[in-house]
């Protein structure tokens, strides 16, 4: 709920916590947005072939200061996670794609108000908003559509370098401790069948303001 207003109030203020302008009278809510690089990638053992996916990851976020040294923060990030492949003779799959909605549940710590390195770890869950394989062989790549689970779980860690008043810079690695697979079976890609283990990895790098 915290969010959600937020959220609506967002061209009224931005963050000075972390980055932006106090949110209206209350010193202790701040808003803000994050935009960035990830690179992802798929934990299994069958999948043997493959290499980190680059993408993009865009968002929002509110933080609430519980105290001088402890910041509750949510946040809103569109992001596409998966993976690429190497053709192989075994394997015509080029790579995974998969667009989650993720919502971090961060606790941000610093010992001073003028700290300019702040750790922060959370969790976060995620939910799948589309998913896609795509075979190298095809001019024009098709998707076809993947049986996953439709949502995700993972530990978050990073730190965010305080650039100034207004800029930050945040380092985030997301860790996915949930088997993301459902049985899934690509007639292209066999290893995969049987419902083999698969788990989310995500290294982020993104601008906060």
């Amino acid at each position: 709920m915290l969010f959600l207003i937020l959220c609506s109030r967002f061209v009224m203020a931005q963050n000075n916590n972390v980055s932006g302008k106090e949110f209206d009278e209350n010193p202790k809510i701040h808003l803000g947005v994050k935009a960035g690089f990830s690179l992802s990638n798929l934990q299994s053992t069958e999948l043997n072939n493959k290499s980190a996916r680059p993408a993009m990851v865009v968002g929002l976020y509110g933080n609430y200061i519980l105290n001088k040294k402890v910041t509750f923060q949510l946040e809103m990030n569109g992001i596409l996670k998966g993976a690429n492949f190497h053709f192989s003779q075994a394997s015509s799959l080029q790579r995974l794609s998969l667009f989650y909605l993720d919502l971090p549940i961060l606790l941000n710590y610093s010992t001073k108000k003028t700290s300019k390195i702040i750790p922060f770890s959370g969790i976060l869950p995620s939910i799948i908003l589309r998913k896609d394989a795509y075979k190298t062989q095809e001019a024009v790549p098709q998707p076809v559509d993947l049986d996953l689970k439709k949502y995700d779980f993972a530990f978050s860690a990073g730190v965010l370098f305080k650039i100034n008043t207004s800029v930050g810079l945040q380092l985030q690695v997301n860790y996915g401790i949930i088997n993301i697979n459902n049985r899934l079976e690509i007639p292209f890609y066999p290893l995969l069948g049987n419902g083999n283990a698969m788990y989310n990895r995500n290294l982020q790098l993104s601008l906060v303001f």
